[in-house]
């Protein structure tokens, strides 16, 4: 039994890694007519590979998409999904700061979408973008995901964009980024995770309570407050359903006292119980 510890110990790594690889990489299949509620925790990549979805979000109303499409989805967003026809899509996720190389980054499109005032533009699927894909479908297939696979992915998706599009492309797909308070949304996700309050975020920021609050509900759609409740709330899933931690863990690591404040909290603001969400019961707010 003790020669088999190391190997159980081993097999559990190699798990881990895969889940936590999953969390950067979803397929997802929506059936003729489905409807489904999708909130973007990070700057992610809804790729549709088959089939035709509409897509309902506050800040662009209805717009219509078909196969081999790209369509960007920004951090805090929330979008209703209905597919038209059966639709199969996958969900890449990428860094909190995009940066496409060492001397290309999203700061230089801003002043190109400013001078263009170009709006949301979804790219299409070119053969490259498609080879990409199909790549994503055989690593998943072939169950070999693992966060140094998807790391170097991301980055050859990076590569993949400034590549075999153009600047004017660019700057319309990344369009919800880039608005005047684009160094103000760089500064919420680079910080928020080291303060445990929205006051601290704002003096943090060097804004006052209420000029952040005004600032924040502009850039994001809700208070600062809600918005970290989500993102919290979004963390919680992601290792609920992404790792092996037991619920004592996850409770110890996220700062709850005890795991009956937990099991309330995820309650409150994930609509179910952590052990429902993690065998995965659909969630109902």
């Amino acid at each position: 039994m003790e020669e088999q510890f190391p190997d159980k110990q081993r097999n559990k790594s190699v798990f881990e890694k895969m889940v936590f690889a999953f969390s950067f990489l979803r397929e997802l299949i929506l059936e003729e007519e489905e409807e489904r509620k999708y909130r973007s925790s990070f700057n992610e990549i809804l790729f549709i590979i088959e089939g035709d979805l509409s897509l309902k979000s506050l800040e662009e109303g209805v717009k219509n998409y078909s196969r081999e499409q790209m369509i960007f989805l920004f951090p805090g967003g929330e979008v209703l999904l209905k597919a038209e026809t059966k639709s199969v899509c996958f969900i890449l996720r990428l860094d909190e700061n995009i940066n496409f190389c060492e001397k290309f980054s999203l700061h230089h499109l801003l002043s190109l979408r400013k001078a263009k005032k170009k709006l949301y533009s979804p790219l299409p699927m070119n053969e490259r973008a498609k080879d990409f894909v199909c790549s994503l479908q055989i690593y998943m297939n072939d169950e070999v995901l693992s966060p140094e696979l998807m790391e170097m992915k991301v980055t050859e998706y990076y590569y993949l964009l400034s590549t075999y599009y153009s600047k004017e492309q660019l700057a319309a797909f990344f369009s919800p980024l880039l608005h005047d308070n684009f160094r103000f949304y760089e500064f919420v996700l680079k910080h928020y995770k080291q303060v445990k309050t929205a006051k601290e975020l704002a003096a943090l920021s060097g804004y006052s309570v209420t000029g952040f609050d005004r600032q924040f509900r502009a850039m994001f759609g809700l208070s600062p407050y809600q918005w970290m409740l989500r993102m919290r709330m979004n963390k919680i899933i992601r290792e609920l359903k992404y790792t092996s931690k037991t619920l004592e863990e996850i409770a110890g690591e996220n700062g709850f006292a005890s795991l009956d404040a937990f099991i309330d909290f995820c309650k409150k603001h994930g609509g179910l119980a952590p052990g429902m969400i993690r065998t995965g019961q659909p969630i109902t707010n």
